[in-house]
């Protein structure tokens, strides 16, 4: 005997279905229509997120591109061996993630924040990186998403090509 459903039984839960969103219609119009917009809304989020993941890795490779630069994102894998969760990422110091991106063949961690911000009308970014045992930081207010990744980048290979440090640079 088949697990799977027959067609006829397919063909009713699918007419009970119609039925079903009938009688929501006639009692709730409004309601019903709202609701239905909403689910569609909250099963795309996550195609959303996936698409701004996207955004943001292709920026981050945009720029370290433009400079000869090759990028390694810590795997989930890697950074849950070493007991560093999402909320702790901004915590860690720059010399530790270096440890844990160094077997996929990172030599040095670059780690920034980037937030919203509606007085300047474009991102606030924070970078942290530490090199030849010197801590390197650096920020910059009202950029547009690309120009943070392209500065962030930027100021690390300034820091890694002995050219300075982009903390105090004007």
């Amino acid at each position: 005997m088949s697990s799977s459903p027959s067609r006829r039984e397919a063909r009713g839960f699918v007419l009970g279905i119609a039925r079903a969103w009938g009688l929501l219609w006639r009692a709730a119009p409004r309601l019903f229509a709202t609701n239905l917009v909403l689910s569609i809304v909250q099963s795309a989020l996550p195609l959303a997120a996936l698409y701004l993941l996207k955004l943001i890795v292709d920026a981050i490779a945009a720029a370290a591109d433009k400079r000869g630069m090759r990028v390694v994102l810590p795997s989930a894998a890697a950074l849950t061996s070493s007991g560093i969760t999402a909320a702790e990422l901004q915590k860690v110091s720059p010399a530790k993630l270096t440890s844990i991106v160094a077997p996929q063949g990172g030599e040095v961690a670059l780690m920034g924040r980037l937030v919203w911000n509606d007085r300047d009308l474009g991102w606030v970014t924070q970078y942290r990186m530490a090199w030849r045992g010197r801590d390197y930081t650096w920020q910059f207010r009202g950029v547009s998403f690309d120009e943070a990744f392209r500065r962030g980048i930027g100021g690390a290979a300034q820091v890694l090509s002995g050219n300075g440090d982009p903390g105090r640079s004007k």
